[in-house]
C-alpha cells in the first residue's frame, strides 16, 4: 500500500469551510449592524450638558406661576406755564398724595386695582405765582374721563370721577 492511499483525504472538508465562512459573515454583518460595539440597541445620547447638583445645593422646585392683578392705569396731569400743586387721590391706594411747586407740565400715574364696585379718584390743580391759565385732565385705561381749565385770579380746578362698577 502506497503513503497516498493510507491517508485519505476526508470527504467533509468542503463542508466545513463553508460553515466557517458562513459564520465568519454573520459574525461582520452583527458588528456593521451595531456600530461596532455589540449592542444591538442604540444609545441614548444625553441631551443637557448640565451635570445633577451637588447633595445639598438642591435647586427648590418653582412656585406656581400667579397671575397678575388686574389694574386700572390712572392718570393725572396738570398743565400751564409756570408752577403749580396738585392734589390727587384713589380709592384702593391709601390716601391723598400731593406734589407742591412742581414745575408744568405735571403728570404722574397710578395703578388702580380693579374692584367690583366703582372707586373714587380726585384731582384738584391750583396755580402758582404768575401762572396765568392752568389745566387738569384725568386719564382712566387710556380713556380721558375728565378734564378742565381755569383761568382769571384764583386759579384752580377740580375733577372727580368714579371708576368700575
Amino acid at each position: 500500500m502506497s503513503l497516498d492511499q493510507a491517508v485519505q483525504k476526508p470527504k467533509n472538508s468542503l463542508k466545513w469551510l463553508w460553515v466557517v465562512g458562513l459564520v465568519g459573515a454573520l459574525v461582520v454583518f452583527g458588528v456593521i449592524a451595531t456600530g461596532g460595539n455589540g449592542n444591538t440597541t442604540p444609545t441614548a445620547t444625553p441631551t443637557t450638558s448640565t451635570p445633577p447638583p451637588k447633595p445639598g445645593l438642591e435647586v427648590p422646585p418653582s412656585a406656581p406661576a400667579v397671575p397678575p392683578t388686574p389694574v386700572h392705569i390712572v392718570v393725572f396731569e396738570v398743565t400751564g406755564a409756570g408752577t403749580g400743586t396738585a392734589t390727587y387721590s384713589t380709592d384702593g391706594t391709601g390716601g391723598t398724595m400731593a406734589a407742591t411747586d412742581v414745575p408744568l407740565p405735571w403728570t404722574t400715574t397710578v395703578e388702580l386695582p380693579v374692584d367690583p364696585g366703582q372707586q373714587a379718584i380726585s384731582l384738584v390743580a391750583e396755580a402758582g405765582p404768575g401762572t396765568l391759565e392752568i389745566s387738569a385732565k384725568i386719564t382712566v385705561d387710556g380713556q380721558v374721563v375728565r378734564e378742565g381749565k381755569s383761568g382769571g385770579t384764583y386759579l384752580s380746578v377740580s375733577l372727580n370721577a368714579t371708576v368700575g362698577g
